[in-house]
């Protein structure tokens, strides 16, 4: 099988892609590429969180890739032992093209001539519009939530906040320009774990992603792949400030001041 992984190549995204390029016989990563937010579409994401009273969470977005990017600097001679999609697929000698934009034409051309079975999307930062939906394979996305539920932007956040029992990570594809629908190819719980903070739980579901995808992969090769509906639940766009009371109401914090420099007390 054939994968190319769509990606904007953050830390996370590696966390979360990593087992895809270990040695294996029934998939191969034959592409990247890297998504690059222009600086226009950055002010306009700050000017909307700016508008929804969020401005805490567009900062702990940043702080979530500073802390993976010192997790994985700990990690480099154990199971990370590369330290970005980018190294790893250099290593390998994996083509790879960076684009501004996913949509535009140049980017799917390219795309056609790596002859993929399946598009990852694995933090990609843009949203796949109708055009490419039709003319790319199958797109696979990894989301950090128990979809249905906390769509969109701080599934995390949300499902601490709502004292939800179980955090989950799923794989669903994207049919739509519609967040975080599509059928549910692979999904896995875990516990909610009472003294992690949104910083810890954030890493341990995006390490748990990589399990998540492969093992969907396996599923897939074996004929066993068994969509699940991803309709009802809950949607979130920016997070607002009621989510951040609530967390605090159930004596949960943002982060610790040692996991900001990748040391968590467990994963």
């Amino acid at each position: 099988m054939r994968i190319v992984i769509v990606t904007n190549g953050d830390p996370l995204a590696w966390l979360s892609s990593h087992k895809l390029f270990q040695d294996n016989e029934n998939w191969e990563v034959v592409g990247v590429v890297y998504i690059r937010i222009p600086f226009s579409a950055r002010i306009h994401l700050l000017r909307s969180a700016i508008a929804n009273r969020s401005v805490y969470y567009a900062a702990f977005m940043q702080l979530e890739i500073v802390s993976s990017y010192f997790f994985i600097k700990q990690q480099a001679s154990g199971k990370l032992s590369k330290k970005s999609i980018q190294q790893a697929a250099d290593s390998c000698g994996i083509p790879s093209l960076t684009t501004d934009d996913i949509n535009c034409t140049a980017t799917l051309n390219y795309i056609a001539t790596l002859k993929p079975d399946l598009i990852a999307s694995i933090r990609p930062g843009q949203i796949f519009k109708r055009p490419a939906i039709d003319a790319l394979p199958e797109i696979w996305n990894i989301h950090c939530s128990r979809l249905p539920w906390h769509a969109g932007i701080g599934g995390v956040l949300q499902a601490l906040s709502a004292g939800d029992e179980q955090l989950g990570v799923t794989v669903h594809i994207i049919e739509s320009e519609q967040i975080d629908s599509g059928p549910i190819v692979c999904q896995q719980l875990t516990p909610n774990h009472q003294n992690h903070s949104v910083l810890a739980s954030t890493i341990r579901l995006y390490l748990k992603a990589a399990d998540v995808i492969t093992n969907a992969l396996q599923k897939r090769r074996k004929g066993k792949q068994e969509l699940l509906d991803n309709v009802g639940g809950s949607h979130n766009s920016w997070p607002g400030t009621k989510p951040l009371r609530s967390l605090h109401a159930r004596g949960r914090v943002m982060f610790r001041l040692k996991e900001v420099f990748g040391y968590f007390n467990s994963m």
